[in-house]
């Protein structure tokens, strides 16, 4: 914030003071192995916590799914081989396969099914995002597509109708949840429906422009196949913003509007920028609009106000 006002004493102030916040939280929680060089995300490294009604073990468990998104999040490592090995531990958590059960005989997670979430209220909303930043959107569709406890549609399945407060708040087989902390209209794992609009639908803010007078079209079509169109939109202070797609047989189709006296960065992804094309012509020769490059596997636009008609070839 002290960046964005412009305060240039305070920027380098609170700059110091996260290196070395940085700093101590990598000298306490990430612990390389000598010899063979595997890094560990511990919990805790003085004695087990006391027994609690949550945590009958009286123990931590490491490389939990929520410190290893807020750690990838905020950029707590300092190599980009501790970076990879984070991600790594990551997704092994999430994918949850046989041999990683077998390998984490003590972990929690030998409990649950292959791509499921462990996470809570603070976890759940970077969960999805950080996944697609770190080129995983594909875990994160299996998440979201995913009905076994703990998911979001597990609670669809078992007949909700709102938002619940725990994971397992209900079930057809085992009834209500714990008592003490059980709502039925609890938002928290919501969280979810933010990474609908701005990942899988695509309307995304652009952070050097607050406000939407520029901002980001980003669609991410599902990489298993299951869904095959999404649509949406959002009322900015300049009018309706519309992301719109379809995929068939390899062939993406692309509907979008850019409000009057806005522009828009558009990263559409194709195998080849030249299929790219808008009424019949390739989209860089539309008035007004840029051919940023091709990175990725995204051609990159920059879009003047009005409406788009785009189909592209797709991997």
């Amino acid at each position: 914030m002290a960046r964005a006002t412009g305060r240039t004493d305070e920027t380098a102030s609170y700059e110091r003071l996260f290196t070395h916040i940085k700093q101590a939280f990598i000298a306490k929680y990430l612990v390389t192995d000598a010899l063979t060089g595997q890094l560990t995300v511990r919990s805790s490294l003085g004695d087990p916590p006391p027994h609690t009604p949550g945590n009958s073990a009286g123990t931590t468990e490491d490389d939990t799914q929520t410190a290893l998104l807020w750690i990838l999040k905020l950029g707590l490592y300092d190599t980009e081989s501790q970076h990879r090995q984070l991600v790594t531990l990551l997704t092994d958590n999430i994918r949850n396969s046989p041999a990683y059960k077998a390998t984490h005989p003590d972990s929690t997670r030998v409990d649950y099914p292959e791509n499921t979430l462990a996470v809570g209220f603070l976890g759940v909303n970077v969960l999805a995002p950080v996944l697609t930043a770190e080129g995983h959107v594909d875990l994160a569709y299996r998440l979201l597509h995913q009905n076994a406890m703990p998911s979001w549609l597990y609670s669809v399945a078992n007949g909700a109708t709102t938002v619940w407060e725990r994971w397992n708040s209900y079930s057809k087989d085992d009834g209500f949840g714990p008592v003490d902390m059980n709502s039925f209209n609890h938002y928290s794992y919501g969280a979810i429906v933010e990474w609908l609009y701005e990942t899988m639908a695509g309307i995304a803010r652009d952070p050097e422009h607050p406000g939407f007078q520029h901002f980001q079209l980003r669609p991410h079509p599902d990489p298993t196949g299951r869904i095959t169109r999404a649509s949406g939109s959002h009322v900015s202070p300049y009018g309706e913003i519309v992301s719109e797609w379809a995929v068939r047989k390899g062939q993406l189709t692309y509907r979008a509007v850019v409000p009057a006296n806005t522009t828009a960065t558009l990263y559409l992804p194709t195998t080849d920028p030249s299929t790219v094309h808008e009424g019949g012509r390739p989209l860089a020769e539309a008035p007004g609009v840029q051919f940023l490059g091709f990175t990725d596997g995204t051609a990159d636009y920059r879009l003047p106000s009005g409406r788009y008609e785009l189909t592209s070839t797709l991997a």
